[in-house]
């Protein structure tokens, strides 16, 4: 598992997608703390812009509903994936009682077409289940207006080949961000042992996780 830390962008991660020899997966994610509005209800939580394989990258299980697709995120639909903890916030006691309710981000209407499964609170400032998911051409034009990354997540084909792959994406954002052989990277890449200290998460549902990309 890695994690690369620097300004990255959209590019980078089509760059990962496009020239990455030993990588199975990219999932680029964009956040902010925003208001989320239901009814008469508000709840401050991170909105976090994603692609349709986040469940796939991230081992998230939905409690109810589903994701949504790789179309509709081209399409920069207004769909929106909560968290358990989002749920209990707005007043709500099933996962059911808000799939295809609507919600409001930033003024914006979404309609709620999943609630995914509780992960537990990772660490004191960041809690997995406090999140509000979309897909990320949404966030980048509609609610976000920038195709700046938190980071970069990369599945590699299994675990033996993850140095593999933390070298190649080493190469690819190396040459994306025009540096010269001389210069330092100006990113940083974390590896699966860093990640999961971070985050608490066993080592099963890392196994093949190559941690995401974020700023210096």
């Amino acid at each position: 598992s890695f994690d690369v830390r620097s300004r990255l962008t959209l590019e980078d991660a089509m760059a990962l997608e496009e020239r990455g020899t030993v990588i199975t997966a990219v999932q680029p994610e964009m956040s902010s703390t925003l208001q989320v509005q239901y009814l008469n209800k508000n709840a401050g939580t991170q909105v976090v812009g994603t692609t349709a394989n986040f469940p796939e990258v991230r081992k998230y299980e939905l409690a109810a509903g589903r994701l949504f697709t790789s179309a509709e995120d081209l399409s920069r639909q207004r769909l929106a994936v909560v968290g358990p903890t989002v749920l209990e916030n707005l007043g709500l006691q099933t996962p059911e009682a808000l799939v295809g309710e609507d919600i409001r981000i930033r003024g914006i209407q979404f309609t709620v077409i999943g609630v995914y499964k509780s992960k537990g609170q990772a660490n004191p400032f960041s809690n997995p289940d406090d999140q509000v998911l979309i897909p990320i051409q949404t966030a980048r034009f509609r609610i976000l207006g920038s195709n700046r990354l938190r980071s970069i997540s990369v599945l590699a084909p299994d675990e033996a080949q993850i140095p593999d792959a933390m070298a190649d994406v080493q190469k690819v954002l190396r040459r994306e961000h025009k540096l010269r052989p001389d210069k330092p990277d100006d990113f940083q890449i974390r590896n699966q042992a860093d990640f999961l200290s971070t985050l608490g998460e066993t080592t099963q549902v890392y196994s093949m996780l190559l941690a995401g990309i974020a700023a210096v």
